[in-house]
């Protein structure tokens, strides 16, 4: 995984990748549940792909609703 900090609220995730003996173990969700909770540890509100994913990785992407330059809030909505 690599990850950047655009500015000082947004984080942003320039590419995660796994060897294909590692996929569909639920690997790449973890790394980015580990990623998300280091932005929030850091205060960052925001994060961003910076990349189009292609392929397998735009369906695992669109189920966190993670889109290329779009700003997913970390903050949790309150009811």
């Amino acid at each position: 995984i690599s990850l950047r900090q655009p500015d000082e609220k947004t984080g942003a995730i320039a590419g995660l990748a796994l060897l294909p003996a590692y996929r569909g173990q639920g690997l790449a969700a973890q790394l980015l549940g580990y990623a998300v909770s280091a932005f929030r540890k850091d205060g960052l509100t925001g994060l961003t792909l910076l990349r189009e994913p292609e392929g397998e990785s735009a369906h695992f992407f669109e189920r966190f609703s993670l889109q290329t330059n779009a700003n997913v809030s970390l903050v949790p909505r309150i009811r």
